[in-house]
C-alpha cells in the first residue's frame, strides 16, 4: 500500500479537506514554480485580525505566501555557499505576495491544483500561515524588503530551514494543519508535495 494512505494527518481544529470538504468548501490552491510551490487564498477568506500582516496588501483579491531560507530567497542572484549554507540550517522567511485578479493569469507559467477546505480548515490554515511569522515585540511585523515578484514583501519567519525543512515541507506542513492527507516528511521536494497533492484536490 503506498507510503501516503499509511500515514495519518495530525488533527486540525476540525479541518476537512478535499472532496469531503462539501458543497460550502472554500477553494484555496497550491501551485508548483518548478523546485518552489506557494499557497495561494482569497484575500476576502482571511478572518481579519487573525494574520495581521495580510493588510500589508489592502487592494489584493489573492496573496500567495512561501516559506524559505532567508539569504538564499531574498538573494537576487543566489551564490552556490548560499545553497551550501541554507542546506545545514539557517534562518527562514515569509514571502508574501498580493495578486489582483485571477491566480491563473498572474502565475501563467505554474502548475495550479485546487484543493477544497471547509471553514475550520482554512482557519486553521491561515493560524499556520499567521504562526509562522516571528514578529518579535511586534504585533504587526514589519517587512524585510520587497518581494520576489509583483506587489510582495519578505517577513522574519519561524524555523530553520535545511534540506529536510525545506519550502516544499512547509506547505506540506501548512495543508496538514488545515486537516489535509498531507505527510510532510514526503515532501522536501516540490513533486513529493504536488504529488500528493493532486490526489487531494484538482489540477487544472
Amino acid at each position: 500500500m503506498p507510503a501516503l494512505l499509511l500515514y495519518a494527518p495530525t488533527a486540525s481544529a476540525g479541518g476537512v479537506c478535499g472532496r469531503a470538504a462539501g458543497t460550502n468548501a472554500i477553494t484555496i490552491h497550491v501551485l508548483g514554480h518548478g523546485w518552489h510551490t506557494g499557497i495561494v487564498v482569497r484575500a476576502a477568506d482571511v478572518t481579519a485580525g487573525v494574520w495581521p500582516e495580510a493588510a500589508d496588501f489592502p487592494d489584493a483579491t489573492f496573496l500567495e505566501v512561501g516559506w524559505g531560507d532567508r539569504a538564499f530567497y531574498q538573494a537576487r542572484e543566489p551564490t552556490l555557499g548560499m545553497v551550501l549554507r541554507a542546506s545545514f540550517g539557517s534562518a527562514s522567511v515569509l514571502h508574501v505576495v498580493g495578486v489582483e485578479g485571477p491566480p491563473e493569469r498572474f502565475f501563467s507559467g505554474a502548475e495550479i491544483v485546487d484543493v477544497a477546505l471547509s471553514r475550520a480548515g482554512l482557519d486553521a490554515l491561515i493560524r499556520f500561515i499567521a504562526g509562522s511569522v516571528a514578529r518579535g515585540a511586534h504585533a504587526r511585523a514589519p517587512a524585510l524588503g520587497a518581494g520576489r515578484y509583483g506587489r510582495s514583501a519578505f517577513y522574519a519567519a519561524t524555523g530553520t530551514y535545511s534540506l529536510l525543512n525545506t519550502c516544499n515541507t512547509w506547505i506540506g506542513e501548512a495543508l496538514e494543519a488545515a486537516g489535509c492527507q498531507v505527510n510532510p516528511s514526503m515532501a522536501t521536494t516540490a513533486e513529493g508535495l504536488l504529488s500528493q497533492v493532486r490526489r487531494l484536490g484538482a489540477p487544472r
